[in-house]
């Protein structure tokens, strides 16, 4: 039991906390403290997870609040610190992939200013593409002069790859975006 964690009854089972809450410290929220359980994430979901079908859609039969919660709980276990990758690796290996993606979605909204990629970096991108004169392999030329960090170009990079991924595997996992 973590300090401050209230439980509801066993029956419910998942935490209950104050609306705005959150047991794990805004402090780890960072892209260069995220990127690599992100990367781990994304690469498990890309092995085992994208011929799942409707795995991207939320409010899944499947999803409950208490698996993405004790998730979150192993991935963030000491005072709401981020584990060591020695950690955290099984635990990924062996969360169901429903629960991957909602933990994803979880850390991706809670990255720097609540986006993966982000509207100025969008627009600043569209800015060098045409001044470049929409060269063929722009994103890869132009998106890492947009980003500030390192590390910000691996989420993105991981973003992107998953939803290739996904859409390439749309006949299994029924999100053809139709």
């Amino acid at each position: 039991q973590v300090k401050g964690l209230h439980l509801n009854p066993p029956s419910k089972g998942f935490l209950l906390l104050p609306f705005g809450e959150s047991l794990i410290q805004d402090s780890q929220f960072t892209r260069k403290n995220l990127r690599h359980v992100i990367h781990l994430l994304t690469t498990e979901l890309k092995a085992r997870g994208t011929k799942t079908p409707h795995v991207f859609l939320p409010f899944r039969l499947r999803i409950g609040d208490s698996k993405l919660e004790r998730f979150l709980m192993g991935l963030f276990p000491r005072n709401g610190e981020l584990a060591p990758p020695d950690i955290y690796t099984p635990l990924i290996q062996r969360t169901d992939e429903f629960t991957l993606i909602c933990s994803l979605k979880y850390l991706w909204c809670r990255l720097p200013n609540l986006e993966v990629i982000g509207w100025d970096v969008y627009l600043e991108f569209k800015r060098l593409e045409k001044a470049a004169g929409y060269p063929r392999n722009a994103f890869l030329q132009i998106m890492p002069k947009c980003l500030s960090l390192q590390a910000h170009a691996l989420i993105v990079y991981d973003f992107l790859d998953l939803l290739i991924s996904v859409s390439l595997n749309s006949q299994y996992n029924f999100l053809s975006g139709r």
